[in-house]
């Protein structure tokens, strides 16, 4: 469950991030003033891989593995 928000977590945030900056390289290709100036290699984004038996609903998931450990006498 961690590994799975982890993963999904950091490569959201990265691509968001990738995302920006492809609007940026973008309009550069566009509206540059420089003539005949190589293009720059477009931003990569990254691949989201999860691990095996990742799951949906990870939030409710924790909120009840929370309840649970809270009704424990010990």
């Amino acid at each position: 469950m961690c590994g799975t928000f982890i993963e999904a977590y950091d490569k959201i945030e990265y691509n968001r991030a990738t995302g920006r900056q492809a609007t940026s390289w973008f309009n550069n290709i566009v509206t540059s003033k420089q003539d005949n100036q190589p293009a720059t290699a477009p931003p990569v984004f990254m691949p989201i891989t999860l691990s095996g038996g990742a799951f949906e609903g990870i939030e409710k998931f924790c909120r009840e593995l929370r309840g649970l450990l809270k009704s424990q006498f010990n």
